[in-house]
């Protein structure tokens, strides 16, 4: 399901999942992880610590979706 030397996954067959993500952002930093579908983003997150020096922020995010076989997230 997963290639690492595409950094993507590969849904195994048609029906709901739920996709599930989770980052830690260093104080004095912002990320902003998003997850695309065969190149459309489905899902994102803001997890901005620009103002909390030396403080981490964590976030995350869950998203379900109904995917067919074949389709790369």
């Amino acid at each position: 399901m997963y290639n690492p030397d595409e950094v993507k996954a590969t849904i195994p067959s048609d029906g709901n999942y739920a996709v599930k993500w989770h980052v830690l952002s260093n104080g004095g930093y912002a990320v902003y992880p998003w997850l695309k579908v065969n190149d459309s983003y489905q899902g994102y997150t803001a997890c901005d610590a620009r103002g909390s020096s030396g403080v981490r922020m964590s976030c995350g995010n869950l998203v379900v979706l109904q995917l067919k076989k074949g389709d790369k997230i």
